[in-house]
């Protein structure tokens, strides 16, 4: 019974390693789940961000433009936006 009583023993064992190396497994999915969420929504805000900014940048060129048609100079128009004419020029392409 001995040899029976070891090998049960070792099974148990080897079974809760098992179950504990499950439960390991499963709490690294868990972060890595979360972490896989948090990026998403960074990349989200960063998308928004870039919508923003491209707007903003329709908006200036426009701006530019106009003023431009109204027969500014581009010294001027960065005078009245507090920029340099190069980065008039870069804005209007």
């Amino acid at each position: 019974f001995t040899a029976i009583e070891n090998r049960d023993t070792a099974i148990m064992n080897r079974d809760k390693k098992i179950a504990e190396q499950d439960q390991y497994i499963a709490e690294q999915s868990n972060q890595i789940a979360e972490q896989s969420n948090q990026i998403a929504e960074q990349s989200n805000q960063l998308a928004e961000k870039d919508g923003q900014i491209a707007e903003h940048l329709k908006t200036l060129k426009s701006t530019i433009q106009g003023l431009a048609n109204r027969g500014m100079s581009l010294d001027d128009i960065a005078v009245v936006m507090g920029k340099s004419v190069e980065e008039i020029k870069s804005i209007i392409g």
